[in-house]
């Protein structure tokens, strides 16, 4: 679940398609991507913080899934590569 405290940038690494929406709402995801949603919205008053995080949560999180099993994978590899 995509949260107010999450990180701009993280949630478009996580959830690629997000970034339509935050490119919609008017939110930097790169180079100013590093504040939490929240803080983003502050800086958009036409934004309200509700609807974007529901929009944020019903996205198709296929990639994101599949990204956070890639994830923990890579990590189980790199922790037997090192014990060995």
């Amino acid at each position: 679940m995509i949260t107010k405290e999450d990180i701009v940038a993280d949630v478009v690494t996580d959830y690629p398609k997000s970034a339509d929406i935050f490119r919609n709402a008017g939110i930097d995801f790169c180079c100013g991507g590093q504040e939490s949603i929240a803080s983003a919205v502050n800086h958009k008053p036409n934004i309200d913080l509700n609807s974007l995080l529901n929009k944020l949560n019903h996205i198709d999180n296929t990639e994101g899934i599949y990204n956070q099993l890639i994830t923990k994978r890579l990590k189980k590899n790199l922790r037997i590569l090192h014990l060995t």
